[in-house]
């Protein structure tokens, strides 16, 4: 019997200790700072299709590269809100306008190569204004754009794959040198198309005769 009604407080304790941890309640955060003020783009904002997000994974600041025979879609999902959207591009790509959108509804905005197939690079910063808050606030994003000559390829995709001896990193046959981060160490090889690894959580470079760069990093 005693161990029955220990048994049943131990699973009154732990059910309270889940409820108390489940019962989080909103709180305004009006007292803070907001990210326009302090001059930090943070809206969510897709750029042809990928996530435009900094090194930290913060979203809201981005570069991208684009071939000059490519066009740039930015992209919005829908809010549970309406708000107005302002988009100003560099100078000569002429784009700068504002937007309405009503609640739920997706954006999307192409702006064509022939904007900008004499440039080098631009820049495109949004302004987002919900309309559901007694507050005028706003949130920003940053697109930094370097356009590359149609005719160029970047460096080979490196890839991963699980052989039945272990996991190795296909670099490609242009890969002259290459670093591998496994296990709290960097390795170095030289023209290695493929590489045994410990496991797939390794970071890992390439480099090419003519210097183009590949990138891996496991994915979480």
């Amino acid at each position: 019997m005693k161990l029955f009604s220990f048994l049943f407080l131990l699973l009154a304790l732990i059910s309270s200790g889940c409820q108390s941890r489940s019962e989080i309640k909103y709180m305004d955060d009006s007292a803070f700072l907001s990210p326009t003020s302090a001059n930090s783009p943070e809206a969510f904002v897709s750029v042809n299709n990928f996530p435009c997000v900094d090194v930290e994974g913060i979203p809201g600041l981005c570069s991208i590269r684009i071939k000059q025979n490519q066009s740039l879609k930015i992209s919005l999902s829908g809010k549970p809100y309406p708000y107005q959207l302002s988009l100003v591009c560099s100078e000569n790509v002429k784009v700068n306008q504002e937007f309405s959108l009503p609640a739920k509804e997706k954006f999307s905005f192409e702006i064509s190569s022939q904007n900008f197939k004499s440039m080098k690079s631009f820049i495109c910063i949004g302004e987002i204004y919900p309309q559901d808050r007694p507050e005028e606030v706003s949130s920003k994003f940053e697109i930094r754009v370097k356009i590359l000559d149609e005719n160029y390829e970047t460096g080979e995709q490196i890839r991963l794959e699980k052989q039945s001896d272990g996991y190795y990193l296909n670099f490609g046959k242009y890969a002259k040198y290459v670093h591998v981060y496994d296990q709290g160490k960097w390795y170095f090889y030289s023209k290695s198309p493929s590489v045994k690894v410990s496991s797939p959580d390794v970071f890992a470079i390439a480099e090419t005769q003519t210097c183009r760069y590949s990138f891996f990093k496991p994915i979480k």
